[in-house]
């Protein structure tokens, strides 16, 4: 994904973006189960297919992530803000699983596919819409220019 974006010469945040739509595709896929009794998740070829969209994706993602939150932290606090960033991890490792388990077990597991789906495009209209990482990163700049001052001065 670092040379398709260096190819289309496209931002983190679409890049972010672009990579959620690849992944997916994988529970998109085994949600069509639920229209076709004859495709989503019924051959052993669409796990495959499902898995390797998944895995290609999610390294990619987190990657990704890692380097959108490395813009937009000052670079003497980010201890702090990548720990807060591996806790978030850890609850989310932690509910997902659960909340897919709870919807798997009331019927089809295709039913928790759709969580899957709604959770991975919960934040993009956040992503695309509150967060402005050329004002992030002159704010960063203004913090990092006061916090400067302040040290000088004390």
């Amino acid at each position: 994904f670092l040379n398709l974006q260096r190819w289309l010469r496209i931002p983190t945040r679409a890049l972010l973006c672009l990579i959620v739509g690849v992944m997916s595709m994988a529970p998109l896929l085994a949600a069509m189960g639920l229209l076709t009794p004859s495709f989503g998740m019924r051959h052993t070829w669409e796990y495959y297919v499902a898995m390797s969209l998944m895995a290609f994706g999610q390294g990619a993602y987190f990657a990704t992530d890692r380097v959108m939150l490395s813009e937009l932290i000052p670079g003497d606090e980010s201890n702090e803000f990548f720990s807060l960033a591996g806790i978030a991890n850890r609850v989310a490792s932690s509910l997902g699983p659960l909340l897919y388990e709870l919807i798997a077990r009331q019927g089809d597991f295709r039913w928790a596919q759709l969580l899957i789906v709604a959770l991975f495009w919960l934040p993009l209209p956040i992503l695309l819409l509150a967060i402005d990482v050329g004002r992030g990163k002159s704010d960063l700049d203004a913090y990092a220019a006061s916090k400067a001052k302040a040290t000088i001065i004390d």
